[in-house]
């Protein structure tokens, strides 16, 4: 507690305030001053808790001095005291209850005004920070307060407004800080206010600094003491991000509600406790023919062709939904002209959260002409199965009674050439011959009718093992048809330039690959040669090359060179036997052991046919 006295006479009060000091727990510090300019610097150096006056002090009388005082003495109380009483009629240049004259001062009176400064004290202290904090949450408070003059001039901001700072708004008006649109909309509404003396409130847009921004603006008159009106304050709440969170949930409502509405499915929502629709999207009245104000409202019952499948639909819902969220049904369903309809329902159950208890969102697809066409498919699917077993055992039995009557030729033409001596007679040698070879071409086309039977119904069975196609199948290929080429004249020649030669693959279709391939090589070579050619390409594939100085083939005919029954000569009088299906089965067992056949080939100087494994 600190106290400034000014008088000319300290003992006058010394033991006054020895006898007071004693009385409190807080610390009283006292300071003198003889004068009156001591005491104005010192008010100006230290602040005082009270400041005592003795106006015994000569100089005091001038009331200017006094003033002089009590003005650098603002904020704190101040106590005069003097030998003097003053009458009732006598004009005091002071509060008549801070005045004491010196004969009744006390301990105690000293004690009551010290407690008056020091309450004083502590009120001036929680109004402070009663201050600071209110200044604190105006200046950090989401709500702008701005004051305007009667001139719209800005005269003071709690915050930064519109992206300007408190210091740019001072002294300006609205049409300084805005676009001229919108400053002409705001000044209007402003002074409005101004001219009624009623407060309003409007939600604006206002662009400012390449951006816009909108407020909920309060505005209402601002009054002096004496009732006359001195401006306007207004209240600012930057709604901006709220306006840009409404134009997204409105975007997305609309979205949903499209997506509703544009649904090739009808949808309805419905109370899981009670069933009762309560809204569907318009697709209802196209799959049911109902509108959707028919529906809501109602139990889905009468969708439905009786009141056991309903039920039965109600329980599955019941027993499926208590273990997940969401489950597929196929059904039947009932339209609003009595046609039954099969449908698929997907039903989704959205758990009880705020806002709404649980309900069910079925999705509703009408599959009536699918499931149609699953059941033509399935009819068709037996049909082609019976057809194809019906092909498969006339095949087989056409080959039985082909077969058993050549297989009888065959027997008894070689009875008959053991029988007979043929060492002299070459036309019988020669007749004997073309009889055994007109034999094996009938076996060959039937095992080739065969095999193209099994592959195009898909009842041939791969058996993939790893082989080596040097060893295991090129080897045997090559010394058998060597001697066929030697019959002819033609050289024949196996050559390898790597010995990895090891593939996954079906061995008795990799070798009806390679036969087809070699035998069209001799068939259609009649001098020069034929190389067998093993190696790996750039890509480390392995690929095995047949190259033959033959016929070759046309470049027109080469794109259908693949395809059954296709031959490039296909007159009665061509010079080469065939049927046209050996390199059509050779392509398909090709594919059936990832491997490719390729093709180069021209008209009179050969062909190469090269199978590449893929794998």
């Amino acid at each position: 507690m600190r106290i400034l006295l000014l008088s000319g006479n300290e003992k006058d009060f010394a033991g006054l305030f020895r006898e007071a000091k004693s009385r409190f727990r807080e610390e009283l510090a006292l300071k003198y001053a003889s004068a009156s300019s001591g005491a104005v610097e010192l008010l100006k150096e230290k602040v005082f808790d009270l400041f005592i006056i003795d106006l015994d002090l000569p100089g005091l009388e001038n009331s200017e001095t006094l003033s002089d005082l009590t003005t650098s003495a603002t904020g704190m109380p101040v106590l005069f005291t003097g030998s003097r009483r003053f009458s009732f009629e006598e004009a005091l240049p002071f509060e008549e209850d801070s005045y004491l004259v010196k004969q009744d001062l006390s301990p105690a009176l000293i004690e009551c005004y010290i407690r008056h400064a020091l309450k004083l004290k502590e009120m001036e202290r929680k109004l402070k920070e009663k201050e600071e904090q209110i200044a604190l949450t105006v200046q950090h408070s989401p709500v702008l307060i701005l004051k305007q003059d009667r001139d719209l001039r800005y005269t003071w901001t709690n915050n930064s407004f519109l992206g300007f700072h408190s210091e740019e708004v001072i002294g300006k008006t609205d049409k300084d800080l805005l676009p001229a649109e919108d400053a002409l909309v705001l000044t209007a509404i402003k002074r409005q206010v101004l001219e009624s003396a009623i407060k309003t409130r409007k939600i604006i847009r206002i662009n400012a600094k390449d951006r816009a921004y909108y407020y909920d603006i309060g505005i209402e008159p601002d009054f002096d003491r004496q009732g006359l009106m001195k401006g306007i304050v207004s209240t600012a709440l930057d709604i901006t991000d709220k306006k840009s969170v409404e134009r997204e949930f409105l975007r997305a409502k609309s979205l949903l509600e499209n997506m509703f509405s544009s649904l090739n499915e009808a949808v309805f929502v419905s109370e899981r406790s009670s069933g009762k629709i309560i809204t569907c999207n318009p697709v209802v009245e196209k799959i049911f023919g109902y509108k959707p104000g028919e529906v809501t409202g109602k139990n889905p019952g009468f969708l439905f062709p009786s009141p056991e499948i309903y039920e039965s639909m109600r329980a599955m819902e019941n027993s499926l939904l208590g273990k997940k969220n969401l489950f597929r049904a196929e059904c039947m369903m009932k339209r609003k002209d009595g046609t039954i309809i099969e449908t698929e329902n997907t039903i989704n159950l959205l758990r009880k959260s705020k806002g709404w208890d649980e309900v069910l969102v079925t999705i509703v697809s009408d599959i009536t002409e699918r499931k149609r066409a699953e059941r033509a498919l399935i009819g068709a699917k037996e049909r082609a199965e019976n057809s194809d077993r019906l092909k498969t055992e006339f095949l087989a039995q056409m080959s039985h009674e082909i077969r058993t009557p050549v297989n009888t030729i065959l027997t008894y033409s070689a009875l008959l050439k053991e029988e007979l001596d043929l060492r002299e007679d070459d036309e019988l040698r020669k007749n004997f011959k073309i009889i055994e070879k007109a034999g094996k071409r009938i076996f060959r086309t039937i095992d080739l009718i065969l095999n193209m039977s099994e592959l195009q119904t898909g009842n041939y069975e791969l058996f993939p093992r790893e082989l080596d196609v040097l060893d295991d199948i090129l080897m045997d290929l090559y010394i058998e048809f060597k001697k066929y080429a030697s019959g002819k004249g033609i050289e024949m020649q196996l050559e390898y330039s790597t010995t990895a030669t090891k593939v996954m693959a079906d061995e008795y279709s990799l070798s009806q690959v390679f036969r087809s391939i070699i035998d069209n090589a001799v068939k259609y070579t009649d001098r020069g040669s034929i190389k067998i050619l093993v190696k790996k390409d750039t890509s480390g594939r392995l690929v095995v090359s047949v190259e033959d100085t033959g016929v070759g083939i046309s470049e027109s005919y080469l794109p259908r060179l693949f395809e059954a029954f296709s031959q490039e000569d296909q007159s009665y009088t061509r010079s080469y036997q065939g049927n046209g299906l050996g390199l059509a089965l050779a392509k398909k067992y090709a594919e059936l052991n990832k491997a490719s056949i390729e093709v180069k080939s021209r008209k009179g100087s050969g062909s190469v046919f090269s199978v590449v494994f893929n794998n």
